[in-house]
């Protein structure tokens, strides 16, 4: 993928949100729409950028309270999601991002005449989603943090290189003084 279409996925997600905060929700739907067509052409569906766009324009359709069309995208997203290698999913918190997408689904659900039962499974598949996500960021917690490095550390370094360069260079020259002299 060209640099170019990467900075017009970006572009029209970023229209997106702004049309969102400025509750334009027609516009930014459009704009969602536009990234998620590019962002499958050039990536493919499994892609994390694809998911993301998936995922927003999903939201946006929601808060539009057209719930009969939000509910297959976000269906679609727990599949593609489910479905798609770890490599897909690198630099990217999943569980967290799964919770959130299947309180979004329950909340669809709710909203669709006869799906209770499937909003009560997505809500519960959310929440576990979220405990994983919570028992990681746990024993990230647990982790020792990497050292730091100290500067006064490393200006001590510093200046001991340069000691002993400035040590050379003083013995080098002594070296040239007293050869010199012996030419003479």
């Amino acid at each position: 993928m060209s640099a170019q279409q990467q900075v017009l996925i970006q572009e029209s997600i970023m229209e997106g949100m702004q049309y969102m905060q400025a509750q334009e929700l027609d516009m930014a739907e459009e704009a969602f729409s536009a990234a998620l067509d590019q962002s499958e052409a050039h990536f493919g569906e499994a892609h994390h950028i694809t998911r993301r766009c998936l995922e927003y324009s999903a939201r946006c359709i929601m808060t539009m309270k057209n719930y009969e069309l939000a509910t297959p995208m976000f269906e679609r997203l727990v599949e593609i999601s489910e479905n798609s290698d770890s490599e897909n999913n690198k630099n990217e918190n999943v569980e967290a991002s799964m919770a959130t997408v299947f309180m979004d689904l329950a909340e669809c659900y709710r909203s669709c005449e006869g799906k209770e039962e499937d909003a009560a499974r997505a809500a519960s598949r959310g929440a576990k989603s979220f405990e994983v996500f919570k028992e990681k960021m746990e024993e990230e917690a647990k982790k020792p943090p990497p050292p730091e490095e100290d500067e006064d550390e490393n200006e001590d370094e510093q200046n001991e290189e340069e000691k002993e360069d400035e040590e050379e260079d003083e013995e080098e020259e002594k070296e040239e003084n007293k050869n010199a002299k012996w030419k003479l």
